[in-house]
Order: C-alpha cells, then structure tokens, then sequence
C-alpha cells in the first residue's frame, strides 16, 4: 500500500478531499491528516509517508516552505500539490520542487477523480522503480559513492533534470535538488563525468570520504546539508572536482551558536567594513573562521546590504542583489564583496559628505526597518547619533534621495501592506501599529499607493498568506 498523508488548513475541504477519492481502488492508504506544513513534519517524523497531498496557502508553513523541507529531509517522498484555483506561479513553483501532479480542489468531482489518481499513481509507481533500483545496489556491502551536483539547482531548490549526455543506471541515485549519487564501479564513467563537469558552467563532482558506512537514504540526507557546506568553502576558483568528507559529521549551526558568531553579526550589521581595509579584512578571516552556509551568508548579506544596493541602484549598479544570489562559493562571495565595496566608495565620491556621515545616515535607515515603532520620532533617531534633527534631515535627504518624512511614510506603507495580506487585524488597527491614526486617511494613502482600499486588497490578496477572508 501507499502510504498517504493529506495537509490542509481548510478542514471541510481535507475532509472532503478523504472521502470523495476511492483510496483503496489504488491502493492508497492514508495513514495521517495535518492542517499546516509544521505539524506535517512532526508527523512524518514518526510515520512513514510515501505520497503528500498537499494545499500551498497555508498558515504557520505554506506548501511551497513544506515541500523543500521535504527534498531536504524525506528525498524518497513524492508530492502532489491541492490548489483552489489556477495560480500559475505558484503551481510552475510546486513543479520545479518536484511535484508530481497537482489538483485543483474546485473541480475535482467523481468523474474526473479516477483519471487523476490513476495518473498520480503511475508517475509515483515509475519514479519508486527508480528509488528501489537504487536502493538495491545500495544494499550491497562497503559501496563507495560519488557526488555529482548542478549547484545552482542545488543552493536554490529548482528542479534540474539529469545531464541528457550522461548514461544514467540503476547505479545513479537522485538525491534530489540537482545532487546524483552513483555508485563507483567503473573509471570510464568516472572519466565520462569528469569531461562532463570540466565543460559545464555551474556542475561539480565530489568524492565522498565515508560513503560506505551509510545507506543510500542516509547518504541522500546527508549531502543536503555536508556536501554544500563544505564544498562552498574548499572549491576554488575553476576548482571542478574535490571531495567532502562524512567522518566526524558536526552539526551545521554549531559555530552559530558562540559568542563569535554574535560579534560577527555585530561587525557585519555596523558596517565600518565598508569604508576601513583592516576591518574588511577581519571580517573576512571571521566569516572563513565560523563558516556560516550558503544561505546564512546570502541572508545576512541582503538583511544588511540591502540599503547600501538600493543607494547604488541609482549609480548603474542595478543587478548587484540578483548577483549576490549566484555566488555559489565562498570565493565568490568574497569576490562581489570587495566588488560591493569599491561601488560604494566609487558612489561615495559623488556625494558632499564624509563618510562617518554616510555610515550614520545608512545606520539610521537600518533602524528605521528593524523598529517596530512606526512613529519614527525624527529628532529622537538623530540624538542617537548626536547630530540636530534639521542637519539630519538635510544629510538624510543628500544621501539618500527622499526626505526623511517621505521615506518614512513608504516604510509604514508596506508595513500596512505585510499586514492587510498576512493577517486578520481590523484596518483601523492595522492603521494605528503602523503610525497612522486617522483610519480614513490611511485607507486614502493605502488607494493612493496600491490601487485599492485596505478591504479590497485583503479579499484579492490575502488568501496568498494562509488567511479567509
């Protein structure tokens, strides 16, 4: 039997999706329900699940957040997507995470069903040839495996089919996220992978040190989260092949978790690196030191850079966010940062201040969108930095483009908007958290900016975040 799990915040609709469909027909069991993406992994934590049914707008963890939780940590578990209507975006999305269908709950009826479940399970039944295969040749003693990765796919969770020139046997196993495991046997295939990788833009292949102490599943999980992070420090420039090491697995946020990584974050978050060589460098040294993940670091570095991309987004400096996302190594990264610091000294010289004035005033921007004051006192930000509200405002307004009071407004805005799409708050409270106190001149400003009053975008929007409304 097929081991079923059905996840849906709307329980009319779960429960009618359970008793509408004629499971044991194909040989479907459901073994458990959930109402969001969190409780489905509590779930499949203690019970085997071989088939997710899933809807995509759910609170707590959407569908989307599920699913590449699921590649990273069930591999072997194939999806089917529950949609209400024909989003495409956010069905193309579902596919390229490895969806093997999708549903659309409002026409489903007992007509159609058994097509679709007889559809369903022929894609699941093909794809588990493929997992049992793999799973056999796993089961032979002391196999010693290689990693071939597509690390674009990899670090950003889109699908990559496996390389057309490349032989595929029941030797490969798909780990998932453009990441096969194969199973060495043979040097000409290993010579065909080498050629392969030498000529392909963002493909790797990697020897795994260890390979033989686990299964094949084991391995599949481990290499989600072992392989990238090792391999985003020790891969240099033109470097296509190496080897990552499974002896000694640490935990991935163990050096997250010390008093370094907090003065890391302080140094990063202060950004005297920006403008000082000897501060540059040691914050380098730091992060090679703590080695935070692709991700970790793709993260921070937009949390805090962002800003400083937005003021260079003027000078001719558009792509630099898009770019830092396509920095698969840490030399890479190292690489778009001394890039990012020479833009913005460049940038700097156009600008009638020095550069303590130009960190303060990109400080106090960083302030504005971390507060969850909305009141945005000018004259209290500016005592901050010691300086008088109306120098402020003159410096803020130079620097940045906008007057301190307009800029403002904008941050309180899209506040408005997080809030109006992801929540069930009344709009005159929603008005009031973000600094507005008159509801009728909010909902006019909101029109103004958006399109729509506050109700009307909520109804249009706001089942994308989870909510009824």
């Amino acid at each position: 039997m097929i081991r079923a799990l059905i996840v849906d915040d709307e329980k009319l609709a779960r429960k009618g999706f359970i008793s509408i469909v004629p499971w044991e027909q194909f040989q479907i069991q459901v073994t458990g329900e959930a109402v969001n993406g969190k409780l489905a992994l509590e779930f499949m934590q203690q019970h085997e699940v071989d088939l997710l049914f899933l809807d995509l707008t759910m609170p707590v963890m959407n569908g989307i957040d599920l699913m590449k939780e699921v590649n990273r940590s069930f591999p072997s578990t194939r999806m089917v997507v529950l949609t209400c209507h024909q989003d495409f975006d956010y069905i193309q999305e579902a596919l390229r995470l490895g969806a093997l269908d999708y549903i659309v709950k409002t026409q489903l009826d007992t007509e159609k069903i058994d097509d679709i479940l007889g559809r369903i399970v022929k894609r699941f039944q093909s794809e588990d040839v493929s997992l049992h295969r793999s799973e056999k040749v796993a089961t032979r003693q002391h196999n010693h495996y290689s990693l071939l990765i597509d690390v674009a796919a990899a670090y950003t969770n889109v699908l990559s089919p496996f390389p057309e020139r490349l032989m595929r046997s029941e030797l490969v196993y798909d780990a998932g996220n453009g990441m096969w495991l194969f199973c060495k046997d043979s040097q000409e295939m290993e010579r065909e992978i080498q050629q392969f990788v030498s000529e392909g833009d963002h493909w790797i292949w990697v020897d795994i040190e260890g390979s033989h102490e686990h299964s094949v599943n084991a391995l599949a999980s481990l290499v989600h989260t072992e392989a990238l992070k090792q391999i985003y420090y020790s891969f240099k420039l033109g470097q296509k092949m190496g080897m990552i090491s499974l002896n000694n697995v640490s935990s991935a946020d163990s050096n997250l978790e010390t008093s370094e990584w907090t003065q890391l974050l302080a140094h990063w978050s202060e950004m005297d690196w920006i403008y000082d060589d000897a501060s540059f460098r040691e914050f380098l040294s730091a992060i090679e030191h703590l080695k935070p993940d692709y991700h970790v670091t793709v993260r921070q570095n937009e949390l805090h850079l962002v800003h400083w991309l937005t003021w260079l987004s003027g000078a001719g400096y558009d792509g630099m966010l898009q770019n830092i996302r396509t920095c698969y190594f840490w030399y890479q990264l190292a690489a778009w940062l001394v890039h990012f610091r020479e833009a913005v000294q460049k940038h700097t010289g156009t600008v009638p201040y020095s550069t303590d004035i130009i960190l303060t005033i990109m400080q106090s921007v960083q302030l504005l969108h971390e507060s969850d004051n909305y009141d945005f006192n000018r004259d209290e930000l500016a005592a901050k930095f010691h300086m008088s509200g109306s120098y402020f405002s003159r410096c803020f307004k130079d620097i940045i483009g906008q007057s301190y009071s307009d800029y403002t407004k904008n941050i309180r805005m899209m506040k408005a908007l997080t809030l109006v799409e992801s929540s069930q708050l009344p709009i005159y409270m929603i008005a009031e958290k973000t600094g507005f106190q008159d509801e009728k001149y909010f909902s006019r400003l909101f029109f103004k900016q958006f399109g729509k009053n506050p109700q009307e975008h909520r109804k249009q929007h706001g089942r994308r975040s989870g909510w009824n409304s």
